[in-house]
């Protein structure tokens, strides 16, 4: 009588499940990997963590001397909106020694925004600094 056929391999493990077919792994990798390639885009053009579409919508929603709370770069803030522009209220500890720093102009995404008074008047620190080694 002719020998049984061998007993099939152990399944292969892999990260403790059974190994994937290698066509439907291939197609998993790839998946993840234009996956991780589309997030990778979307955090370098929103690296300020804050959109075109989001600033819009601030200005859309929050009222006229309204406040809120505004989380960005692991950073609460407190926003309002004063002559339909929004401000952040400059708490960074760059300005500390700026005495007439206390808003931040949020007009742009980028985070090139322009500082102003208690008033919400522009504030030209360049100027500021000129006049006082003067």
């Amino acid at each position: 009588q002719p020998a049984p056929p061998p007993a099939p391999p152990p399944a292969a493990r892999w990260h403790g499940r059974a190994a994937p077919e290698t066509a439907g792994h291939h197609q998993d990798t790839d998946r993840v990997m234009h996956e991780g390639l589309v997030a990778s885009e979307w955090l370098h053009r929103s690296a300020a963590q804050l959109t075109y579409h989001g600033l819009v919508q601030m200005h859309e929603k929050l009222g006229e001397s309204e406040l809120c709370v505004f989380f960005r770069n692991n950073h609460f803030s407190t926003l309002t909106k004063v002559d339909g522009q929004l401000y952040l209220l400059a708490t960074d500890l760059g300005y500390v020694s700026e005495r007439e720093v206390v808003w931040e102009r949020l007009n742009q995404i980028d985070g090139d925004s322009e500082l102003c008074d208690g008033r919400f008047r522009r504030i030209d620190l360049a100027a500021t600094a000129a006049s006082a080694v003067a």
